[in-house]
């Protein structure tokens, strides 16, 4: 599997960084961490297979610049328990192989979706909330979804562990991308589906822990289920997905 394929799905599970870490790294103008992620999560589609990778990692912090969760961005404003920023980034929310299944192999190709992405997130003593809106640029779906999120990191010395969720509405153009069936694509066994907007909703937990001064290791559990828009699909035979991904960040 292409390595670009490997992102978006890694970008859904993972949970290493928070608007909370935005409000701690103003202290440090520049920050630079490098390392190695490593995740498992079951496929959604039909005769899929389980995806799982291990993929290189960067974490950067410029002025207002940053890249983080394979995301390109600019913080565009902020206070001190607020920020508004704007990215570029993989669209996460669907598989573009499928899973690699066998039984979908004779599908139209799915291109990778890049998007633009605008957040504003909001933190302080009760942990922090970020809404976002993420729109394709690449013209191959030109849908858009909606993020809503919260989560509430927990200090211990050097540990640190954060409960987070999460609710995304997709589009009917991004779910159809994903899970729908073209006219073209059905069969018999595999009708024609034209899906429209879908949720999905996500529940986790993370746990860092920091080691010296330049040391992080990182794991996360996560759940993701969906609306029925998305399971009711005849390419897909689940409604929803456990995964785990674990990583060490080494910082400069």
């Amino acid at each position: 599997m292409k390595i670009f394929s490997l992102i978006p799905l890694a970008m859904a599970i993972l949970a290493t960084y928070s608007p909370w870490s935005f409000s701690q790294d103003q202290e440090n103008a520049d920050t630079f961490s490098i390392g190695l992620i490593a995740y498992t999560e079951p496929s959604l589609y039909v005769g899929g297979k389980g995806n799982a990778g291990l993929l290189p990692y960067i974490e950067w912090d410029s002025d207002n610049w940053f890249f983080r969760d394979y995301s390109l961005g600019s913080y565009l404003a902020g206070g001190d328990n607020w920020a508004l920023s704007a990215a570029i980034s993989y669209d996460a929310f669907g598989d573009v192989e499928r899973g690699n299944s066998r039984e979908l192999k004779d599908m139209k190709k799915l291109d990778d979706i890049y998007t633009a992405v605008v957040s504003v997130d909001w933190f302080g003593s009760l942990g922090y909330l970020t809404l976002g809106y993420r729109q394709d640029i690449t013209g191959n779906h030109n849908g858009g979804s909606a993020v809503i999120g919260y989560g509430y990191p927990l200090e211990f010395q050097r540990w640190r562990i954060e409960p987070h969720v999460s609710l995304t509405y997709a589009g009917s153009q991004v779910t159809r991308y994903y899970v729908g069936v073209g006219a073209d694509d059905a069969k018999v066994g595999r009708p024609a589906y034209r899906p429209g907007g879908a949720f999905q909703y996500q529940t986790g937990v993370s746990l860092s822990r920091l080691f010296g001064e330049s040391h992080r290791l990182l794991v996360n559990v996560s759940h993701r289920g969906f609306s029925n828009e998305v399971h009711d699909s005849p390419i897909i035979d689940k409604d929803h997905l456990w995964s785990i991904s674990a990583g060490y960040l080494y910082a400069f």
